[in-house]
């Protein structure tokens, strides 16, 4: 098969989204300057992508105003993410979601496309910490502190209002930037950086398919924005969300933070939120994921001793996973990762607090998980109480029934 390549040769074909993810009911072809909606949105920088979207920011021509417009893969007529969209704008977890304005579809070469309107938020967690790694400008302490703190409020609101985000990570988490809305055009690129494009070519050197986009963009960068402490986080991409009590037959995690009980239990529920933010916290602290994806089954045994052993009951079906996978012991299994780590990365006394946190969130059995309000009840400085018998957060899903 023919592969593609870029000019000038930037990477981006391996650090956006990939181009075999355009095609028939794939992604939509976009490029700068595009129009949607009777010329309604002008597309002028690249918010993100995901795996079954891309996110751009645009121009409202008709209200003056800048948007994200995300357009996800082709023929999705009933999004999931929409649909949760709009019951959580009716809320108490509306604080913590971007503002819904239009939705609307787009017939391109690849099918037609779902297009969802909403507020612009800025720059993710994941974004913003690894700019300062790359920069040698770490978060201070203040700044890991109130992050921890503002994703435990946000997922505790969430939990009590009664949904589940499903597929938290650190990308999902992001910062809302005042006064945007100011700004324009030329203010705007100065804040977040000029669009970076490259042209795409096919490997083979024959014409690009009339389905694929003429250039890659790179996804923006906030260059010159920098972190406060004081800024709200929310949360973006619901298209694994779900209501408490309901949760789908299967999700589809992020590889890095795939809660357990997703392999090893024969039903899951809110909790794998509670060890999302674990390793949400855990990449505020150590500016990386707890675990890396190096192919089939590797994450898993990365897990054993991070906190505790892999439960009694659970290996039966690890040795069968072993089996099926051929999988060969790597030595990754290190007993007490997390806290010799912690002991060795984090000096400052008050980040101590967040070493308790991430070991009661991250528990191998769901029931072992504190719930994110205990959570902030440690680091508020109170004790938290130990899970409830019928399981963690069964006190806060209540008060979401009541």
């Amino acid at each position: 098969m023919f592969g593609y390549y870029t000019t000038p040769d930037t990477g981006l074909t391996y650090f956006q989204e990939r181009p075999y993810a355009y095609g028939p009911g794939g992604l939509h072809p976009v490029n700068l300057g595009d129009v949607f909606k009777d010329g309604r949105y002008e597309v002028v920088h690249k918010l993100g992508f995901g795996k079954s979207a891309t996110v751009w920011l645009a121009e409202d021509l008709q209200e003056v105003a800048w948007v994200a417009l995300k357009i996800c893969k082709a023929n999705a007529t009933e999004s999931q993410e929409l649909a949760m969209l709009d019951v959580l704008q009716q809320s108490p977890a509306s604080e913590y979601v971007a503002e819904l304005y239009d939705h609307f579809f787009h017939a391109g070469p690849n099918g037609t496309h779902l297009c969802i309107v909403m507020s612009v938020l800025g720059p993710s967690l994941s974004n913003r910490i690894m700019e300062c790694r790359k920069h040698r400008n770490p978060l201070t302490t203040q700044q890991k502190l109130q992050l921890a703190m503002q994703l435990l409020q946000a997922l505790n609101t969430l939990h009590s209002a009664g949904f589940s985000h499903g597929d938290l990570s650190p990308g999902d988490v992001v910062f809302n930037v005042e006064n945007l809305q100011k700004l324009n055009r030329q203010q705007l690129f100065e804040l977040v950086g000029e669009p970076e494009t490259a042209v795409l070519s096919r490997a083979d050197g024959l014409p690009l398919e009339c389905n694929m986009p003429k250039q890659m963009v790179n996804s923006m960068q906030w260059k010159n924005w920098n972190c406060q402490g004081e800024e709200k986080l929310c949360l973006v991409d619901w298209g694994e969300a779900f209501r408490i009590g309901s949760p789908p037959r299967k999700l589809e995690q992020t590889p890095e933070i795939q809660a357990p009980e997703t392999t090893f239990m024969d039903a899951f529920d809110h909790r794998v939120d509670l060890w999302a933010a674990g390793c949400c916290i855990y990449f505020i602290l150590f500016s990386g994921n707890p675990f890396d994806d190096w192919g089939e089954n590797t994450i898993i045994p990365q897990m054993f001793g991070l906190i505790e052993p892999l439960p009694a009951e659970w290996e039966e079906k690890w040795q069968a996973i072993k089996r099926e996978t051929k999988h060969q012991e790597t030595g990754w299994e290190e007993e007490e990762k997390l806290l010799r780590e912690f002991v060795k990365k984090v000096p400052a006394p008050e980040l101590t607090p967040l070493l308790p946190v991430i070991q009661r969130l991250m528990r191998f059995r769901p029931s072992d998980r504190i719930s994110a309000r205990q959570a902030l009840s440690i680091l508020y400085g109170a004790p938290a109480s130990p899970p409830p018998a019928g399981g963690c957060g069964d006190a806060d899903v209540a008060m979401a029934d009541s």
